[in-house]
C-alpha cells in the first residue's frame, strides 16, 4: 500500500465484474507537483506489464505450436509407413550342398574304398586286403599271371580324371620259400614284366597303345612302371566302372639267382575334378 499522499498503480491489473483484480503488488511513485509532495501513479509499469503478459502468452503459445507441429510430424511418418503398395518375395529354401567322388575298388568278394568310413575325412586310404600282382608266391619264367579289378566312382559327382601313379620297386626275400632265397635282390624288379588294361574301353594304359595290351616282355617290367608319369584312364563318371587287367610274369631271362625273391610296388589311384 502506498502511504498518505501517495497514488497506488496497479501493475498488470484488469477489471472483472466492475472490480479491480491486481496481478502484481500495487507500486506507487512519489512527485512534486505544485510545490508539494503529490502521489502520482507510474504511467510506465502498465505498459510494462501488458509486454510481460504478451511475453509469457507468447511462450505458452511457442509451446502449444511446437507441439502442434510434433503431432503431425508423426500423424505423417505413421501415414507413410501405413500407405501405399509393397510386393514382398522371401526365398525360405536356399541351400547350397557339396557332392562326393569316392572310388571302390573290388578284386572279386574283397572291396575297398577311398575313405575309411561314411564319414569322410581325407578320402584316402589304404588297401592291403587286394594284390594287383596276383598273389603269386611261385612264378616261373615265361608264365603270366593276371588280376581283374573293378574301380567303381560311387560318389555323386562325375570324376573328370582317373589315374593311377606307381611307387617305386623293391625286392627282398620270398618268405614262401625259406630258408632258400636268390642273391638278385638288386636287378629282381627288371625281371618282372608288367602290363595294365583297360577293359572297358579295350586299350592297354601300360604300355600305352590304342588297343589291347601285347604279349609281356622285358620292355615293360616294375623297373620301368615305377619311373613312369602317372597312368591316366581317362574320366570316371558317377556310378561308371572301369575293369582294368592288370598282368605281371617273371621274365624268360630270369636266373637261378632269382628264385626265392619277391617284389613290392605301391598303385595308387586317384579320382580327381
Amino acid at each position: 500500500m502506498c502511504g498518505e499522499g501517495i497514488a497506488r498503480t496497479p501493475i498488470g491489473g484488469r477489471k472483472r465484474r466492475g472490480r479491480f483484480t491486481m496481478l502484481f503488488p500495487p507500486r506507487c511513485q512519489r512527485v512534486t507537483a505544485w510545490g508539494s509532495d503529490v502521489a502520482k501513479p507510474d504511467d510506465s509499469l502498465p505498459v510494462m506489464n501488458r509486454v510481460i503478459a504478451i511475453f509469457r502468452r507468447s511462450r505458452r503459445l511457442s509451446m502449444l505450436l511446437v507441439g502442434a507441429l510434433a503431432s503431425l510430424a508423426l500423424a505423417g511418418s505413421v501415414v507413410y509407413a501405413l500407405g501405399g503398395f509393397t510386393a514382398t518375395i522371401i526365398n525360405t529354401g536356399n541351400s547350397a550342398a557339396s557332392g562326393t567322388i569316392v572310388l571302390s575298388e573290388t578284386q572279386g568278394a574283397t572291396t575297398c574304398l577311398s575313405t575309411a568310413s561314411d564319414a569322410i575325412s581325407t578320402n584316402s586310404n589304404n588297401c592291403s586286403t587286394i594284390n594287383l600282382f596276383g598273389s603269386a608266391t611261385a612264378l616261373e619264367p615265361g608264365v603270366a599271371n593276371s588280376v581283374t579289378v573293378a574301380f567303381k566312382n560311387v560318389g555323386v559327382n562325375n570324376a573328370s580324371s582317373f589315374l593311377a601313379t606307381p611307387g617305386s620297386c623293391t625286392a627282398g626275400d620270398n618268405s614262401a620259400t625259406a630258408p632258400y632265397y636268390g642273391t638278385d635282390t638288386a636287378n629282381f624288379c627288371s625281371e618282372v614284366d608288367v602290363t595294365i588294361e583297360n577293359a572297358t574301353t579295350g586299350k592297354c594304359v601300360y604300355p600305352a597303345g590304342p588297343g589291347l595290351c601285347p604279349a609281356l616282355s622285358s620292355t615293360d617290367t616294375l623297373a620301368t612302371l615305377a619311373s613312369a608319369a602317372p597312368i591316366s584312364f581317362g574320366s570316371l563318371a558317377a556310378s561308371a566302372t572301369d575293369s582294368v587287367v592288370i598282368s605281371a610274369g617273371l621274365d624268360n631271362s630270369a636266373t637261378n639267382a632269382d628264385q626265392g625273391l619277391a617284389a613290392a610296388e605301391n598303385l595308387t589311384w586317384t579320382l580327381g575334378q
